[in-house]
């Protein structure tokens, strides 16, 4: 998981969820649950890197700046798309749905910025003192509390972010992860969980088992991307793609942002090529403009960290 491959899984994943999110508003029903893992899955990957990501940052400066490093930017760009979103589908004028939907209590896009957040929360007490069994009983609370108490949506994503925290931590288990074999069998079970899923005992039994099967489908396949993404690239007939893949990692957090809050422009020209366009040209605009903005943040005094976790 150098930063090379970690920006490759990153541009990859960011467009597994955009044609996750342009599919459900896009084609038939049918169709688009097809599509649908692959928002899922592209979130794992997200936090399997945020976790290693902060974790090596953590090793590296400790958690001096931490909360403002989040603040400045994770927070502070959300705020502005989040902005964006609320002015296009016309939200201001409810203030209780508005605050619900800033704090991502609301099933909206952002959910995962509310969880992401839980996440930094959990790790920055986990490394209060320097242990590491108190740092993984810490994590590991955080991570069955989400597998049991949250919805679907985030308890399929409970282990993403302390597998990633573990990996930078014991970098043995790491070298053993990134083989082949392991990626297909990761792959494997990805997909057998996946038809376990479409059996009506597990639709209809819901809850936990259904968090569990979704798990299993999301967190699999998700290693199976890193792996893969970072082999494929290596390929010399690949060369032409890295560069492609590399602007969406370095703007994959702005485009996350940005198509969340331009995807209602699809239903305003009604679900048709019209609106794909606005939507793509928007989510462009948009995710250049809060790149600005990160990046002159990034540039102000004190910031010796760079390290993306998105």
């Amino acid at each position: 998981m150098n930063k090379e491959n970690t920006n490759y899984a990153r541009g990859f994943s960011i467009l597994m969820i955009l044609v996750c999110h342009i599919a459900a508003v896009v084609l038939p029903t049918s169709i688009a649950r097809l599509m649908t893992p692959l928002g899922g899955i592209g979130v794992a990957v997200f936090l399997v890197i945020s976790g290693y990501g902060n974790n090596e940052s953590y090793l590296k400066h400790g958690t001096e700046f931490f909360w403002k490093k989040k603040l400045l930017n994770v927070v502070v760009p959300y705020i502005v798309a989040f902005a964006v979103y609320q002015a296009l589908i016309g939200l201001f004028r409810d203030f209780n749905g508005l605050v619900r939907a800033f704090f991502t209590i609301e099933s909206t896009y952002y959910w995962y910025i509310g969880y992401q957040l839980l996440w930094y929360f959990a790790f920055y007490l986990a490394v209060h003192k320097k242990s590491m069994a108190y740092k993984y009983t810490v994590l590991g609370v955080m991570a069955v509390l989400s597998f049991v108490l949250f919805n679907e949506i985030r308890a399929e994503q409970s282990f993403s972010f302390i597998i990633g925290v573990l990996l930078s931590d014991y970098k043995e288990i790491k070298k053993h992860v990134q083989n082949p074999f392991f990626a297909i069998s990761a792959l494997v079970l990805g997909v057998t969980c996946l038809a376990l899923k479409q059996l009506p005992f597990v639709r209809n039994t819901g809850g936990l088992l259904m968090n569990l099967v979704q798990l299993f489908i999301k967190l699999p396949v998700a290693f199976f991307i890193l792996i893969f993404v970072g082999w494929l690239m290596s390929r010399s007939f690949m060369r032409i793609f890295k560069r492609t893949l590399t602007i969406l990692g370095d703007y994959s957090y702005e485009i996350y942002l940005a198509h969340s809050a331009c995807i209602s422009l699809i239903l305003m020209f009604s679900p048709t090529w019209l609106g794909v366009l606005m939507f793509a040209l928007t989510t462009v605009i948009m995710s250049l403009l809060l790149h600005v903005i990160s990046s002159v943040i990034k540039k102000r005094p004190g910031r010796n960290d760079n390290i993306r976790t998105m």
